[in-house]
């Protein structure tokens, strides 16, 4: 293990120092606004300072988000934005919301309270700068005249040398101190312009009905894509092969180089009408919306190439986000165990009890299965995720492999056909 370096060594005080210097101009203006009734006096003082301090609240407050993001020069996370996004479009919408929030009367608060303490930073930074340099400097200095620091005057070769040391050591000093008041200011920042518990909640509960909606929003184009195909090109396609049928009767028994061509057509077009098909099941299978998740399960298992064996126990119509997503689960989970496990066969069970829908699929295979692989499984982990549910993965070497959703499924929904 590396020994650790002394703090005035490190990358630290100078990531300080700049964080400190990034953000004290703005504050530094706001103290002069509050400084100004105190300098001129009376209601002149008043009058003029004013407006200013109201300016600068409003130009730190837009300046915020820039301040959230200073911190991390610190090295750390830049702290996160707790606003929340308006309802509806335009300025007004958003002028609306800010006013409401909370978090904007904080930064109203963390503005102020900068500009009070900007003459403190200013002469702690000026202090440091300045003295330890001066101090460093005293040996040249006091060839051409003593140096004055505040009250101490140094005007002898052993003065100077003595200074030195002193400013050597403000010097390690001062590292110290510019780390300790920029973490001060960042802790200041976290209080004041960071999500509280409630705003963190309110973030993560947006964050899970966007990501409904965006896979909502891909079932839809999913199903405008399946009926395009059903309706578009697959019939289309049929008609190709019933026109090639009828050339193919026509040119029975001519026994030509024409009637072998559209013999081949023909089978051409009856495969990728098979194909296409396929495809379209693939994208959502219309049993699903017809029919329900049982059914659909059961369909799946038709067409596998393993021999399945299903146990559904679902009696009601569920939500179509959690069919959806089970649905998925099963058919991506069959496709591996044909494509990857080496299974002689694999068992499909789907029960709803207590108001939780249960998917499992288990086969016999070589196990080993890995969400990380790119098997297909993070996604539906993600997709069950967006409907309230969580997906696990149970894969060991030698097998089985075990793959398992479960989904909260509330009563209320439509009952089965």
């Amino acid at each position: 293990m590396r020994p650790r370096r002394p703090l005035p060594l490190t990358a630290r005080p100078w990531r300080a120092l700049a964080y400190l210097l990034v953000r004290l101009p703005l504050p530094a203006a706001g103290a002069l606004a509050v400084l100004l009734p105190i300098v001129v006096g009376g209601w002149i003082g008043v009058a003029v300072a004013l407006p200013l301090l109201v300016a600068y609240v409003l130009v730190a407050v837009a300046a915020a988000p820039a301040e959230r993001r200073a911190v991390a020069l610190l090295g750390d996370v830049a702290v996160r934005d707790p606003h929340r996004e308006p309802d509806g479009p335009g300025t007004i919408a958003l002028l609306r919301l800010r006013v409401r929030e909370a978090t904007t009367w904080r930064e109203v608060a963390n503005a102020l309270l900068a500009a009070v303490l900007a003459p403190l930073d200013g002469l702690v930074l000026l202090t440091l700068t300045l003295g330890s340099l001066g101090l460093l400097a005293a040996p040249l200095l006091i060839a051409a005249d003593p140096v004055a620091m505040g009250p101490w005057e140094i005007d002898s070769a052993g003065e100077a040398w003595f200074g030195c040391a002193v400013g050597l050591a403000l010097l390690l000093g001062g590292a110290y101190i510019v780390t300790a008041l920029a973490a001060a200011h960042a802790a200041r920042v976290r209080a004041l312009l960071g999500p509280r518990g409630d705003e963190l909640r309110d973030q993560v509960t947006e964050l899970a009905r966007s990501r409904v909606r965006l896979i909502d929003a891909f079932d839809v184009e999913r199903r405008r894509i399946e009926r395009d195909l059903h309706d578009g090109a697959q019939q289309q396609l049929v008609a190709l092969a019933m026109t090639l049928d009828l050339a193919r009767i026509e040119l029975e028994g001519s026994g030509g180089e024409a009637a072998r061509l559209v013999e081949r057509a023909h089978a051409q077009a009856t495969r990728t009408i098979a194909e296409l098909r396929d495809l379209i099941h693939a994208i959502h299978p219309p049993i699903l919306a017809e029919r329900g998740l049982g059914a659909a399960v059961r369909a799946l298992a038709d067409r596998a190439a393993l021999p399945v064996r299903t146990a559904v126990e679902v009696d009601r119509r569920l939500p179509e986000g959690v069919e959806t997503a089970a649905y998925f689960v099963v058919s991506e989970t069959l496709a591996n165990a044909v494509k990857h496990s080496g299974a002689a066969a694999v068992d499909v069970t789907v029960r709803l009890a207590d108001a939780t829908l249960a998917v499992e699929v288990r086969d016999d295979g070589r196990g080993g299965a890995d969400a990380a692989r790119g098997s297909g499984l993070a996604g539906l982990g993600d997709r069950v995720a967006a409907v309230g549910g969580r997906l696990t993965l149970s894969s060991p070497p030698g097998g089985p492999t075990v793959v398992r959703a479960e989904i909260s499924c509330p009563p209320g929904g439509m009952l089965r056909r």
